[in-house]
């Protein structure tokens, strides 16, 4: 089974529930409540987002199964590897949650975050140059 945290987008069985679940976040703050901290929302999937009413809250240890791994790129590892411990530190009673979301906010603002920004995301190649204009081309020399 996948080791640390999930990425959003990640497919999920988790105990005692019939369907399946979209993480479609990490970190989630219960009711305003500091001390109810958990690991993930998430959404029931196909369906995605309806309401805040069909929001699920859960943590790692209720995943019985993961189906898909959502996208992960080296800002969301990066991310991911800071927001982990500060996670464990809630739960462990090491860190009080107003310490941890500092911390949080000093990893939003690291200027090792902002060389991701920067990068240059790949585009895909053009394939349109080999295909004709109009691709009824043959269509319209028939008539």
């Amino acid at each position: 089974m996948w080791e640390g945290l999930l990425p959003i987008g990640s497919i999920v069985k988790l105990e005692n529930f019939d369907r399946l679940v979209m993480i479609m976040g990490v970190w989630a703050i219960i009711d305003g409540e500091e001390e109810n901290v958990i690991d993930y929302s998430g959404v029931i999937y196909p369906e995605g987002y309806i309401n805040k009413e069909l929001t699920l809250a859960f943590d790692r240890d209720k995943i019985t199964d993961v189906l898909y791994i959502g996208y992960m790129d080296d800002q969301q590892k990066y991310l991911m590897d800071r927001v982990e411990p500060l996670l464990d530190g809630i739960k462990s009673g090491e860190l009080s949650v107003d310490e941890a979301l500092e911390m949080a906010s000093q990893i939003a603002a690291d200027e090792d975050m902002d060389e991701f920004e920067d990068e240059p995301e790949d585009e895909p190649e053009d394939e349109s140059e080999d295909e004709p204009e109009n691709e009824n081309e043959d269509d319209q020399e028939d008539e």
